[in-house]
């Protein structure tokens, strides 16, 4: 008897010091909302499995070499005018920029992804891509190796088009959004982003907005570009409205006017017909069948604020007014479109950082504790990405022989354990 219970409390203990070796903290990698969904974390732990028993493991106490989150390492220099962010990762990314102080901002911003996530990440680094020009060696490779594969596509599709010859101006444009689509189809690799925007709106001159952006910042102008195409509209912005602060500073800053200094004949244009004969309704004036009939009229009264102003709030109407002379050469067309190409940019950069960093420490977490019950690894949801993603999915690599994501820039596969 004394034998057959020595070989049980030994059993257990062995039991229990295999589960102490594989588990010196939780199995589950820690990853915030929204990042890669762990590999095996569906399956049972040795813990469960002594839980499901009665038996409580405590685990030791002992440093983890592991933290919370990943670590990429220090940035280094790649070469001239070019700086690696993420050395220790499955996918480096590498900034091109004369200033080192520059990458060292993008270093700074991207490192903070761990605590701010993804969005704001993406959201901060718009501006600094924006105001620095400074270049994302991987994201320009992918460019100049697949852009002229779009372009030509789409040249390929006109040719071959029974109506495009003859097609007028608004049907080439309709033609056109069928023809960009059809070319990002024909590419082997597919981003996560715009493709169209990052083939297609990159600027020519990456200055073109360096002026105005040390005039005036990049907020102001991004919400004066916002509205810029309708300069004769009166925007009614109240007080608990989010950009409300905004458009005050456009105010300062000489970019908007007010409520009291908008021209009277563009307030009443805001106005419906029955709206201006309510102004009007203790005087005699003419019917109102026609809106500049009516602000004509109304224009000429003495009063005409005054009776604005019983209906009107003043302070919540902001008018946006064009740019000072010496900045009335830049198109702002091309400013925009800069800045939203700036935008992909920004997507591919984050996203590809924030996936090849939860995958590095997912990497070498699985190495270090070497869990038995996973026999390889299998690429998923490589249909939602692109065609080279789809041919690597169909492959399965050994448990020592994993797979690395991201496979190309923005990929947005997952890697997933196989246990049978």
């Amino acid at each position: 008897m004394e034998l057959f219970l020595a070989l049980v409390l030994g059993g257990v203990a062995w039991a229990i010091w295999r589960a102490v070796r594989r588990s010196s903290e939780p199995i589950e990698v820690a990853i915030p909302s929204g990042a890669l969904p762990e590999r095996g974390v569906n399956q049972t732990s040795p813990r469960e499995v002594l839980a499901s028993v009665g038996i409580s493991v405590e685990v030791s106490s002992h440093p983890s070499s592991f933290s919370s989150r990943p670590d990429l390492g220090s940035m280094v220099e790649a070469g001239p005018s070019s700086w690696m962010l993420n050395p220790k990762s499955v996918f480096t990314l590498t900034i091109s920029t004369e200033e080192k102080s520059v990458a060292e901002q993008f270093k700074t911003l991207l490192d903070n992804i761990w605590d701010s996530g993804p969005y704001k990440t993406e959201r901060d680094l718009v501006p600094l891509l924006a105001q620095t020009n400074a270049r994302v060696a991987e994201v320009d490779a992918y460019v100049t190796e697949f852009r002229p594969k779009y372009l030509a596509a789409i040249e390929r599709f006109k040719r071959e088009s029974s109506e495009w010859a003859n097609s007028s101006e608004k049907d080439r444009q309709d033609l056109l959004a069928t023809f960009r689509s059809k070319g990002i189809e024909q590419l082997n690799i597919r981003p996560d982003c715009d493709i169209e925007t990052l083939f297609e709106r990159e600027p020519q001159d990456a200055t073109v907005d360096d002026a105005l952006i040390a005039a005036y910042g990049f907020d102001n102008l991004q919400l004066y570009l916002r509205y810029a195409d309708k300069l004769d509209k009166v925007h009614t912005i109240p007080a608990d409205h989010a950009s409300r602060e905004a458009f005050e500073d456009l105010v300062k800053l000489g970019l908007a006017i007010r409520g009291q200094d908008i021209p009277v004949e563009t307030l009443l244009s805001k106005l419906t017909l029955k709206e201006m004969a309510d102004l009007a309704a203790d005087l005699e004036h003419p019917s109102f069948t026609r809106k500049a009939k009516a602000i004509e009229f109304l224009s000429k009264l003495p009063n005409i604020r005054e009776r604005l102003g019983k209906n009107t709030a003043f302070r919540e109407l902001f008018q946006l007014k064009g740019l000072p002379e010496q900045f009335s050469h830049i198109p702002l067309a091309e400013v925009a479109g800069s800045w939203a190409h700036a935008a992909q940019v920004a997507t591919l950069l984050t996203n590809t950082y924030w996936s090849g960093g939860w995958e590095t420490l997912n990497n070498r977490r699985f190495e270090d504790e070497g869990y038995s019950w996973i026999k390889g690894w299998q690429i998923q949801d490589a249909e939602h990405c692109c065609p080279f993603c789809e041919v690597h999915a169909k492959k399965t690599s050994t448990k020592r022989s994993q797979i690395k994501i991201p496979l190309h820039i923005g990929c947005k596969c997952r890697l997933n354990s196989i246990t049978d």
